[in-house]
Order: C-alpha cells, then structure tokens, then sequence
C-alpha cells in the first residue's frame, strides 16, 4: 500500500497500524534527518512494526562491497 507523505497527511499513520510493517522511503538531499524521526515517532507510538528505508533518487553509486555482503 502506497500512502503519502508523513507530515502533511496523518491518515498514513493510521493506515500501517493495519498493515503486517512499514517501509519509509526517504529522497536524498530532500528530507532532512530531524524530518524523519519526527516522522517516525507517531509510528512508534502506535507499535507499528518499521521494516526499514529506501533511498530514494541517489546522486552517487552505492559501493559493490555492501551488495556483496548479503
């Protein structure tokens, strides 16, 4: 389930208290980091289970090393 963005409207937040997890997608040079954890914090509140983050528009190649770490 796609949902908008966080800060502007709160119906994402309730919508993953019905889902299994969440998965924040975050764009590079776009969100700041105190953006995201006051984001975050209305998801922990409600025990919703965060998965983790996709970076979202990169500006420079990932390193082959963290691919090959899986």
């Amino acid at each position: 389930m796609d949902c908008p963005n966080l800060k502007t409207y709160k119906d994402s937040i309730v919508l993953s208290g019905y889902t299994d997890a969440t998965i924040m997608v975050v764009k590079e040079g776009r969100t700041r980091r105190q953006v995201l954890k006051a984001s975050l914090q209305p998801l922990r509140d409600r025990n919703v289970n965060i998965l983790g983050g996709i970076l979202n528009n990169r500006t420079f190649p990932i390193p082959k090393f963290v691919y090959e770490r899986i």
